[in-house]
């Protein structure tokens, strides 16, 4: 697996995070804001990922549903 282009270790992690849960990147639009990331798909479903530097781990922060 490599990922490549990242700018920070943040992005980084959210990127690989995303890959070991199986998404793909093409079908997303995904924004990085420091260290987090927010994942959108055509719906306009969402979402929001942080990355905790001290732990060194990616959660899932808000999610967001179309309406």
């Amino acid at each position: 697996m490599a990922i490549r282009g990242c700018k920070t270790i943040a992005e980084y992690a959210i990127r690989r995070w995303l890959v070991e849960q199986g998404f793909v990147a093409e079908y997303f639009d995904i924004e990085f804001k420091g260290s987090e990331a927010v994942l959108a798909d055509n719906n306009g479903h969402k979402l929001q990922l942080v990355y905790d530097h001290d732990l060194r781990l990616v959660y899932e922060k808000e999610r967001e549903h179309a309406t």
